[in-house]
């Protein structure tokens, strides 16, 4: 714990703390399945 301290200490100098704030929502793909559901990769896709 003494080595765990020493360490926290230090390190505690470069941590940042950010907030993000979205202006719209995320927009990203979702996963598509076949008929089998099975997950149809990137040269699946039908």
């Amino acid at each position: 714990m003494e080595v765990f301290e020493e360490v926290d200490s230090r390190s505690f100098n470069m941590a940042s703390i950010m907030r993000i704030t979205l202006t719209e929502p995320p927009v990203g793909m979702r996963k598509q399945y076949d008929a089998n559901k099975d997950e149809m990769k990137y040269v699946r896709m039908e």
